[in-house]
């Protein structure tokens, strides 16, 4: 299962569906918002230290509270996790232009380990 250890800036992770993905304007309610084309998840502050992240099909290893499980569309064929300024962390091959996606998380204010699951 692919995993990084990243420091998110701005505590903030993109999990997008294309090269063109609308970014939610903003978090209102929780630590995660999204659009057809972008889930963006709150971690904590970058310096309380790395997040981990994984990006894996569901049925991997699941575990934490489930913050978000709703579709994404994804023109490229592929999922995406990279930071605000774009910068790739991770990456997974879809066979659909439409996928579900799970957040999970082991805090659900300041997560130090996010793990998404796509189907």
């Amino acid at each position: 299962m692919p995993e990084a250890e990243v420091v998110a800036l701005n505590g903030l992770l993109l999990v997008v569906g294309g090269r063109r993905a609308e970014v939610p304007a903003s978090i209102a309610d929780g630590i995660v918002a999204a659009t057809p084309t972008c889930v963006a998840v709150g971690t904590r502050h970058p310096v309380d230290g790395p997040v981990t992240v994984s990006l894996a099909t569901i049925g991997s290893r699941e575990s934490g509270a489930l913050l978000f499980d709703g579709l994404l569309d994804t023109p490229d064929l592929e999922v995406r996790v990279e930071d605000v300024n774009a910068v790739e962390y991770l990456k997974l091959s879809v066979g659909a232009d439409r996928v579900r996606v799970r957040v999970f998380t082991d805090d659900v204010s300041e997560p130090g380990v996010v793990a998404i699951r796509i189907s």
